[in-house]
């Protein structure tokens, strides 16, 4: 009799309705079945679509697994009950925003998936610089490296570490749509990861800090104490850039070029940001590597244009640390 094979439970969903399922289960602690936590969430609207439809059976039932996996609830004689270890308390709270995460449930909802076991053998682990198990969230945040993303020449998927060299193969259909789909895009929607797309490596994932963790001036003095004016003005690329800084500093692409530009909003005179189109950054990229990772180097100024380099004038330096002087 031949060995059946464990498919993973990871799939790709809107984290938010995972909350508001969970508070379904412990409103109703050990009285509600699959269907009728299933019926429940469709009245309750969570469980549908943005134009209103119901989910499909599928969809609830990979909700469900989440929940069960992750060690949020469990399931006696085919009633759910609340895993009562407080692990969860912060997802209990009345949501504040429908179909919206707090900083606070986000955190919750990162350190479950980043402890994990399944999480962290299938995808976290290629992060370690030591092959030991992350003890959660924060750890992740400030020890992780980043990895690389990118399609080998059978066209396999590999998430691969460029300093230990571990490197893992995403080659079944399974993998692809549990991780690839899955428990990356969780983390990106979390704020636990950002990513980037290069010609020469591929997609760069990497481990980002809490939101406002650094202040916009100490992301631009990071900056400017590296480059080093050699002329008037110096002009650097803002993918290149971006690919640099954001994994250096653990900071996700938005704050960096938030933070750029903040600079330009306070030194106009110094700074020129030179626009390029959409569809030319298209032009130039295969098809098959389009992707909103690659998007993500070229910061949007406020008209909505991608900039793809940065003029500096050399007294941008000095003016700056006087600035901070001043401060």
């Amino acid at each position: 009799m031949s060995k059946i094979r464990k498919s993973l439970w990871m799939r790709y969903v809107d984290l938010s309705k995972i909350r508001d399922a969970l508070q379904l289960v412990s409103d109703h602690n050990g009285q509600l079945r699959a269907k009728d936590l299933e019926t429940l969430g469709i009245e309750m609207g969570f469980f549908r679509r943005e134009n209103g439809e119901p989910f499909s059976r599928t969809t609830m039932y990979h909700h469900r697994k989440i929940m069960e996996h992750l060690g949020m609830v469990r399931v006696d004689r085919q009633h759910y009950f609340m895993e009562d270890t407080g692990q969860f308390a912060e997802l209990l709270k009345p949501a504040a925003t429908t179909g919206v995460l707090s900083p606070e449930e986000k955190e919750t909802l990162a350190n479950a998936i980043i402890l994990n076991s399944d999480c962290q053998s299938h995808f976290f682990h290629v992060f370690s610089l030591s092959q030991k198990m992350f003890t959660g969230v924060e750890e992740f945040r400030t020890k992780a490296s980043y990895i690389i993303a990118q399609a080998d020449k059978e066209g396999t998927i590999v998430l691969r570490s460029p300093r230990t060299e571990v490197r893992y193969p995403l080659d079944t259909n399974d993998k692809l749509q549990a991780i690839f789909w899955g428990v990356r895009l969780w983390a990106i929607d979390l704020g636990v990861t950002d990513e980037i797309f290069t010609y020469s490596e591929g997609r760069a994932i990497f481990p980002i800090l809490r939101p406002g963790s650094l202040k916009a001036s100490d992301i631009v003095k990071a900056i400017l104490s590296e480059l080093k004016p050699r002329e008037t003005w110096e002009t650097i690329s803002t993918p290149e850039l971006t690919r640099k800084w954001s994994p250096y500093l653990r900071v996700s692409t938005q704050e960096l070029h938030n933070a750029i530009q903040s600079m330009q909003v306070r030194f106009p005179q110094f700074i020129d940001l030179i626009p390029t189109s959409a569809s030319f950054i298209a032009i130039r990229t295969p098809f098959e590597k389009q992707d909103k990772a690659l998007f993500k180097g070229y910061l949007r100024d406020s008209q909505g244009r991608f900039i793809s380099h940065i003029r500096l004038h050399h007294s941008i330096w000095e003016e700056y640390v006087r600035a901070k002087e001043t401060q």
